[in-house]
């Protein structure tokens, strides 16, 4: 059976006044075409219609068919005037009946009370048309009209929107199996009539596979596809446009209700149609093929169920990805004609789901344009959760965050970034500076720092220093995300982002210790490793600066290991100034060396420049370094003093050059400040052995500062000239220390160094209920502390047990006893107070120092950690050699004058008392340390400083 359904328009174009009188016909795909979809849940085929309310029989063998279609008269840039279809031109046609833009599936049945329209008129208004429908003639099947000959009935009409869904009503014989459709204007539509009587009868079940692992099918041989099955399959590729979406609707709701034991082949080839459909040119049916993928599989998500061999397709095909971002914008509603798409899938989150599973499965591809396309869409569909891949540490890991909990986006399944190809991985990168600052948006900027290609190094790191991105502890993805990096251009690009951020105390983390000495092994690149150690020395000179620009120089126990330190030595050894090195690596092994001294560790530098080779390029370096600009002028003076000795022979012109400034710059009431601080470097046998070796002015000039060091009188001086032997020499060196040992009266300068912990809120856990306090790593601070005298009593020869007194000014402080024997007469690791490692965590909750660690090196006989000044036992009765002071009124009286720590702890923390025992160390000076006695507020407020040891020294100042 034929119909010829004739709608005639006259379309005017907006032209020019010449062309006005122009006309044109337009084509009827662009505005009109047959839905089927609706024979899913509706008998289109029918004995009765209803008309306002009226139930209307067909006649005898023959049957109504209902033909849903959409139509959009504005498809075109062009104004229809008058459209009508006339009833007489179609025999069988009884109208046109209105039906509802849904949001779901269309019920017939609930309009029966609606009228069947004969008349539709199209005119302009404000340039946009506008649609009249009107109904003369019915209802149909009612009582006759009681109006006589020539009345007319009143018009009953209503305006509509100018684009939607209809359904012609047709009358046609019951046998008919086929329908063709006609338009006036070109073209036709068939209608298989027996495909939409079955269109609500369920598919057959396709092959399945068993539970052993075995193919079954339901129908047929084993692997077979039911005829039926086969025949819709078909219909999706090779019938018209109408019946190709009813097809994939069918398939669709056969799919949400075959059990989960489907042969993953035959879902594969499936879903590989559908992904072709949303490719068709007819709009339905891609419509329907979005409907098919977006529309949920029980409770599991869109993008959990599409075969993955489909998608490898969907991500090799660039024309089939322009096509599925087509169908995304208009599945999401953002273009126009997208209400019907949305209809089709009710749950936002659904379409939410496969608009990102098509994103990014684009964005694994390699289509510039594609991707750039499909980089504007999953950014505009923000924020959605992001996988976090990286190894659990610490209780954290594998996961998804960027999204607030309570936002519903928050359920959407996690988009993995490391899927992305590198060009659109660069795509996103260039997008991100427009993305409003937010957690999300600064979480996908950290998210793609691990997997960004090298190139895109430092407009990631730019951005993350824009955004003031933080590391969030040891478990932060951009510290544990190394160990997965498989490049070198991965890993450059994380050290360049990293060298953007604020590090810090995290240099003392596992987290981090993985990652240098991953980067820092003979196996690493060159470059990786110079980027790690500019990485190094940047969290060195700014993250943990030290706050003292001029600190007293410590030693570092040898079995200690602090991290930050530990590292700062293997820049230094790795890279560290030989013979023919490079300018780079010389450049690094300077910085590095300068970061240690900056921290007063003069021996630990002095220690390792020693270690390397001997020459020229050991001695510029040590020159270089004696003329730091800003110098710490104490710690300098100890690491000329360390080298001044015979296996350092290249470096001692340097130093004693340094020395000869220094002292020339120095007022000489000073002098003292300058020999305490060399007596911290200095080995006095092996400067006297030196000196020996050397000739004319620089042999005078490391005899000479002996001879300060030692405080020796011209008879001293004169002992020690007689001894030739260097055995002699040590012995005559250690009576002239005992004597110093002996002869304690006079003044002496004193210096403080006092180490301090910053408390700092961290949130509570459930346990400990609201905020509690975490301590930082130690500060040390010097302070010049008030000149002290020792005063001998008059008996001293007949009683040398006797105590001597310690005074400031006339105020007594303690008193001391004076040596008996001889000391170890040696490095100053024999007196020094060294710095000693141990555990800390700062990132622990506790109102104590609870300390944690990194792993202790290969072969490590100590603990790992931070260099905490240690305290030494107080004695209450001093021993020979020993002092104990009340340092109270020494240090009350310097931080009220000092304008470092006293505005940060001011005199009133002073304790009342603070016990102190000094021993002597060697010609004439003195050591010790002492934990500083505290009471802790109860509440501890955020930036709370504690001081924690103080540590003092004495130097004669005659």
């Amino acid at each position: 059976m034929a119909i010829k359904i004739r709608w005639g328009w006259a379309v005017l174009f907006a032209v020019p006044a010449m062309a006005s009188g122009l006309a044109a016909r337009a084509e009827d795909s662009a505005w009109l075409h047959v839905d089927l979809t609706p024979a899913l849940t509706n008998e289109l085929i029918s004995s009765a219609i209803r008309d306002e309310g009226a139930t209307v029989t067909a006649e005898a063998d023959r049957v109504f068919l209902t033909i849903p279609f959409r139509y959009e008269f504005a498809a075109a840039p062009r104004t229809m005037t008058r459209s009508v279809m006339r009833a007489k031109e179609f025999r069988g046609v009884w109208g046109i009946r209105l039906l509802p833009e849904p949001l779901g599936p269309v019920d017939l049945a609930l309009l029966d009370q609606d009228p069947l329209y004969e008349r539709w008129e199209l005119k302009p208004a404000a340039g946009r048309p506008q649609v009249t429908v009107r109904n003369q003639s019915g209802p149909r099947g009612v009582e006759a009209d009681p109006r006589g000959p020539g009345e007319r009935r009143p018009s009953r009409s209503m305006t509509i929107p100018a684009s939607g869904m209809a359904a012609f009503v047709v009358e046609m014989t019951n046998e008919s199996s086929r329908l063709t459709i006609t338009w006036a204007e070109g073209g036709e539509e068939t209608l298989d009539l027996t495909a939409i009587r079955k269109a609500r009868e369920p598919l057959p079940s396709p092959p399945m596979v068993e539970p052993a692992g075995e193919r079954g099918a339901s129908n047929g041989p084993r692997g077979a596809v039911a005829p039926m099955l086969m025949d819709v399959l078909n219909t999706v590729k090779d019938g018209s446009p109408a019946h190709a979406a009813l097809a994939v609707q069918r398939l669709a709701r056969a799919r949400r209700e075959w059990p989960a034991r489907v042969d993953p082949t035959f879902l594969a080839d499936l879903d590989g149609r559908m992904l072709a459909a949303g490719a068709a040119a007819h709009p339905g049916v891609r419509a329907a093929a979005w409907s098919y993928f977006a529309e949920p599989l029980e409770s599991i998500a869109p993008a959990d169920w599409i075969a993955p061999a489909a998608l490898q397709r969907l991500a090799k095909d660039a024309a089939l990805q322009k096509a599925w971002l087509d169908n995304v914008e208009l599945g999401l509603g953002r273009r126009e004609g997208g209400v019907f798409w949305m209809g089709l899938v009710g749950e936002e989150r659904s379409r939410r789901g496969l608009a990102l599973l098509i994103c990014s499965n684009v964005l694994s591809g390699t289509d510039a344009g594609a991707i750039d396309a499909a980089s504007d869409l999953i950014l505009s569909l923000g924020p959605w959760p992001l996988a976090h891949d990286a190894t659990p540490v610490d209780g954290e890991g594998a996961g998804s965050s960027g999204v607030d909990p309570n936002d519903p986006r928050a359920a959407d399944k996690p988009v993995d970034l490391s899927r992305f190809s590198p060009v659109a991985l660069e795509a996103l990168v260039k997008r991100l500076p427009a993305i409003p600052d937010s957690p999300w948006a600064t979480d996908l900027a950290r998210q793609l720092v691990p997997r960004a290609p090298g190139n895109l190094a430092e407009a990631l790191a730019r951005e993350l220093e824009r955004r003031k991105v933080a590391l969030s502890g040891p478990a932060d993805p951009l510290l544990t995300a190394w160990g997965a990096l498989p490049t070198d251009d991965r890993r450059l690009a994380l050290l360049a982002a990293l060298n953007r951020l604020f590090v810090g105390e995290l240099v003392y983390s596992e987290s981090f210790a993985q990652l240098w000495r991953d980067a820092i092994n003979s196996n690493g690149s060159q470059k990786v490793r110079e980027a790690a150690s500019r990485l190094l020395l940047r969290i060195a000179g700014r993250d943990l600066a030290p706050r003292e620009p001029n600190p007293f120089p410590v030693i570092v126990l040898l079995t200690s290991h602090d991290p930050l330190v530990d590292a700062l030595g293997d820049v230094v050894n790795t890279l560290r100034p030989a013979e023919g090195a490079g300018s780079g690596d010389a450049e690094l092994c300077h910085a590095a060396a300068e970061q240690l001294l900056r921290r007063g560790l003069a021996e630990h530098a002095a220690r390792l420049v020693a270690a390397c080779p001997p020459g020229a390029e050991r001695a510029t370096h040590v020159e270089a370094l004696l003329q730091l600009k800003n110098p710490p002028a104490d710690t300098l003076a100890a690491f000329a003093g360390y080298l001044l000795k015979q296996d350092t022979s290249d470096c001692v012109k340097p130093a004693l050059e340094y020395l000869s400034r220094r002292a020339g710059a120095e007022p000489s009431e000073d002098r003292w400040k300058l020999l305490a601080a060399l007596r911290a470097g200095v080995h006095p046998g092996e400067l006297d052995a030196l000196s020996r070796e050397l000739k004319g002015v620089e042999a005078v000039a490391a005899r000479r500062w002996l001879h300060e060091l030692g405080h020796m009188t011209p008879q001293d001086r004169q002992r020690l000239a007689g001894a030739t032997e260097p055995k002699q020499r040590l012995e005559r060196l250690k009576e002239i220390d005992l004597r110093r040992g002996t002869a304690v009266e006079g003044r002496y300068g004193v210096v403080a160094v006092v180490e301090t912990v910053t408390a700092r809120e961290r949130p509570g856990d459930s346990n400990s209920g609201g905020p509690v306090v975490a301590w930082s790593l130690p500060t040390r601070w010097k302070i010049a502390l008030p000149a002290i005298d020792l005063e001998l009593p008059a008996d001293v020869h007949e009683k040398p047990d006797a105590p001597y007194r310690v005074l400031l000014g006339k105020t007594p402080l303690g008193e001391g006893r004076i040596a008996q024997r001889p000391g170890v007469l040696g490095s100053p690791a024999t007196f020094s107070i060294a710095l000693t490692a141990a555990p800390w965590d700062g990132w622990a909750a506790s109102s104590e120092l609870i300390r944690g660690t990194a792993a202790a090196p290969d072969g490590a006989a100590a603990e790992v950690g931070p260099l905490w000044l240690a305290a030494r036992p107080v004695l209450e009765k001093p021993l020979a050699g020993t002092m104990t002071i009340d340092a109270s009124p020494l240090l009350t009286r310097a931080i009220a004058q000092d304008k470092s720590i006293g505005r940060r702890v001011p005199p009133a923390r002073v304790p009342e008392k603070l016990p102190i025992t000094l021993r002597y160390a060697s010609f004439g000076s003195f050591y010790g340390a002492a934990e500083w006695p505290i009471e802790l507020p109860e509440s501890i407020p955020d930036g709370f400083i504690r001081p924690r040891v103080v540590m003092i020294v004495l130097e004669r100042m005659d």
